[in-house]
């Protein structure tokens, strides 16, 4: 066998054997585990030659994956978990898990506030324009509170 192929979602991946070779211990958040031996060129094939760069929000993609159901989970599993401190490994999933938590709420926040920015440059320009038109039958209070109901209902839209 010369190469092995990976299927990552709808990408298929072909490593050569080389570049798994003989597995190294690699220090991860206090535990030695098992990676490739060439692991960057592997990362190189599987997302190109910025894998180093972690992406801002707006960049990001979500990469779906496949298991092959034929293979027992324990086959996998068996080959690290004995190399694993599992209290160490559960603390640290706490703390990601409450600081993942609070950077999606804080997304969720800042796309809220973009939100409520959008809507109130558009109801100064609709305000604006209605205006410059002389519409005197138009009450420009009642644009707001419209333009203000409609902030709400976003909100609500993006916090549930």
């Amino acid at each position: 066998c010369v190469e092995f192929c990976m299927r990552w979602g709808i990408q298929i991946l072909r490593y050569r054997k080389e570049h798994l070779g003989t597995p190294r211990l690699e220090n991860f958040e206090g535990n030695l585990l098992p990676v490739a031996e060439q692991s960057e060129c592997i990362f190189r094939i599987a997302y190109g030659d910025s894998w180093m760069y972690v992406p801002d929000y707006e960049e990001q993609i979500v990469h779906n994956a496949f298991q092959d159901i034929e293979i027992p989970f324990s086959e996998y599993t068996d080959l690290y978990l004995d190399k694993i401190n599992r209290d160490s490994v559960f603390e640290k999933y706490k703390i990601n898990k409450r600081s993942n938590a609070r950077a999606f709420y804080n997304r969720r926040k800042i796309d809220s506030l973009i939100a409520k920015e959008k809507v109130f440059v558009q109801s100064q320009h609709i305000t604006k324009i209605l205006k410059e038109k002389r519409i005197s039958c138009v009450n420009y209070k009642k644009i707001r509170i419209m333009m203000l109901s409609l902030m709400n209902l976003m909100n609500i839209f993006l916090y549930n």
